[in-house]
Order: structure tokens, then C-alpha cells, then sequence
């Protein structure tokens, strides 16, 4: 028995994985590079492992509450709350067992955007943005509800749907900019290429057998500096990441 709930655990971690690396959402896109995810966790443990994509994710709260990491830093969004992971950040989520939490997902191309130097901007990371809109910010109820009408219209699909997605989207940016949310960060995030390189080597050599050695001579380092500075960037050690 013991055997078979180990076998079972290391299917479902490499399915999952073998969907994350492949952008499994990507195949909810309709006619724009635009998805959705309803999350729902019923008295439950759910977490994401760490991970990042190119695509810009923005979830919106609808009950209880959940911890994210992105990057360095630790968010608890509650309801009513917004939160943004920028393209290539670093991140994930938990969401404890003490209350039942609903969360909408949505993952898009910045591309979508008209505005490109700002789709330029926060995809080079020479622009950046808060990661967490508070409900109690003045215009926290304005972005949640564009970014909610935004979610509806990708839902119920009518007529023009994508050019209404477009417009929400682009409302909820100039919300931003007109609250002055966009800004140039103040520093670089040293651990950012390194973490988005271990990401894209894993992405494509998901179906070999990867060691911490591999990955090191593939980036021109000493096995043993890759695996202080991945534990610091990625919170756990390298082979514990790949099986848990």
C-alpha cells in the first residue's frame, strides 16, 4: 500500500509539473491570449509549488484568504484584496485549512495591451507595480470590479467579449497609472535571471533526468554556489524541489 500511495504521489507531481511547464492553461486561450481559473478550497491545504511564466497572472479575492510569495516577499490577500505577479516572477501560493477561500485567476499576454511601452516596461522589469491592491485603498473597488467584469466577460463570452476585455484591462492600467502604481523599481532583483534560467532549463529538459549537476554545468557554475543560491531564491533545496 505503501508502495502504491508513493507511486501515485510521484505521478501526480510530475503530471502537475509536466502541465506547468507546458503552460497548461494556455489552452483555455479562445481568440486572445486571455484565461481564467476559478479557485475553490473547501477546508482543505492547497499550494502551488514556485514557479513563473511570461504571462502577467492577477487574482482577485472573493472569500477567506491566502498566503502568496513572490520573489522575496510575503503577501496575505484577503477579501476584497488584488494581487499581481509580474512576467518571470518568481512565486506561489498557499491557502490554509482554517476557512474556505474562492479566488478568480486570471492569466493574460501583456500583448493584449495598446499601451507597449508599458507591456515593454513590466516584461523587462525596467517598470514594476505593487504586487498587492488592499481592499481598504480608495481605489481598490474600482480595479476589482474592472478586473471582475473582465473575468464575467470571459465566461459568458457574448458578442465582442474580447474587445470588452480589452477595455477593462485597459481601464484597470490607467487605474493604476493614475494612482501612480507604475513606477521604476528601485532596485534589480539580483536572483531574477538566475531563477528564471533554472526555470526554463527544467522546462525543457523536464523528461530527462536532472540533477543538481546538470543544471549547474549548463549554467557555467560550482555544483555546490548553485545549490546555496537555489535554496535561497526557491526556499528549498534542489532535490526536495523536484519531488515535493
Amino acid at each position: 500500500n505503501n508502495t502504491i500511495k508513493i507511486i501515485s504521489k510521484i505521478i501526480t507531481v510530475l503530471t502537475f509539473r509536466c502541465y506547468m511547464f507546458l503552460d497548461d492553461y494556455k489552452v483555455r486561450y479562445k481568440t486572445i491570449p486571455f484565461a481564467v481559473y476559478e479557485g475553490v478550497s473547501i477546508y482543505k491545504n492547497t499550494s502551488v509549488i514556485l514557479h513563473q511564466h511570461k504571462e502577467i497572472e492577477i487574482i482577485t479575492i472573493l472569500q477567506g484568504c491566502a498566503e502568496f510569495y513572490i520573489e522575496s516577499n510575503h503577501y496575505t490577500a484577503k477579501k476584497g484584496d488584488v494581487i499581481m505577479i509580474l512576467p518571470y516572477q518568481l512565486h506561489r501560493i498557499v491557502v490554509s485549512s482554517t476557512e474556505n477561500t474562492r479566488y478568480n485567476c486570471m492569466c493574460f499576454d501583456l500583448n493584449i495591451i495598446s499601451d507597449k511601452h508599458l507591456v515593454n516596461g513590466l516584461e523587462t522589469s525596467t517598470l514594476s507595480t505593487t504586487n498587492l491592491i488592499e481592499s481598504s485603498k480608495p481605489y481598490a473597488d474600482n480595479c476589482f470590479n474592472l478586473l471582475e467584469n473582465a473575468f464575467t466577460c470571459y465566461k459568458v463570452a457574448s458578442t465582442g467579449w474580447e474587445l470588452e476585455i480589452i477595455g477593462y484591462l485597459s481601464l484597470f492600467f490607467a487605474c493604476l497609472k493614475r494612482n501612480n502604481l507604475i513606477l521604476k523599481p528601485l532596485k534589480e532583483k539580483t536572483n531574477k535571471n538566475f531563477g528564471k534560467e533554472v526555470i526554463e532549463y527544467i522546462t525543457k529538459h523536464y523528461s530527462e533526468q536532472i540533477t543538481s549537476f546538470t543544471i549547474a554545468n549548463a549554467l557555467f557554475m560550482n555544483n555546490s554556489y548553485f545549490c546555496r543560491l537555489f535554496k535561497k531564491t526557491f526556499g528549498s533545496c534542489f532535490s526536495i524541489y523536484l519531488l515535493t
